[in-house]
């Protein structure tokens, strides 16, 4: 398969829907709370899986992602949703992604060269917490049935589009 921008905005946004959730529960690893699920497509050719990680301490710091399994090749880590985590950098004055909340997206030539590290950033206003993060992504990448594994994520919030 060849994959284009077309495709892989395609592999992000069709319909999915989950399938199993590794546990109930965020798990304690290290300094991260972590949390998985698998998805099938609607018509139940591709499979996918999504991880989330937060910080335990540093509630900016958090990591949403898509990963596509594809039966021909390794996973492709099509898409991740950050949060405003910083990074050292040399110049403080300079913009950096990182100091925002950002979305990461694999791109063709990444893909090409076996790099299965989503490095095309924007910065994004569309959330401002793991919480609105979540909500976001699930809804983007179009997960049909999250309400029933998260039923909490179909609440109203003041303060969201």
């Amino acid at each position: 398969m060849e994959y284009t921008v077309e495709k892989i905005e395609e592999l992000i946004t069709e319909k999915k829907k989950i399938i199993a959730l590794t546990r109930k529960e965020f798990k304690i690893v290290g300094q991260h709370l972590r949390n998985d699920f698998k998805l099938i497509s609607m018509d139940e050719k591709r499979s996918f899986h999504v991880f989330m990680r937060k910080h335990i301490d540093f509630l900016e710091n958090f990591s949403i992602g898509l990963i596509y399994l594809p039966v021909e090749r390794a996973s492709i880590h099509l898409i991740r949703f950050n949060g405003n985590h910083g990074e050292t950098v040399e110049d403080a004055l300079l913009p950096h992604a990182h100091r925002d909340f950002h979305i990461h997206k694999i791109t063709p030539e990444l893909i090409e060269e076996e790099i299965n590290d989503p490095k095309k950033v924007s910065i994004t206003k569309k959330y401002a917490s793991f919480e609105q993060a979540f909500r976001y992504f699930c809804k983007y990448i179009n997960i049909v049935n999250s309400s029933e594994y998260f039923p909490e994520i179909d609440q109203p919030n003041l303060f969201e589009d």
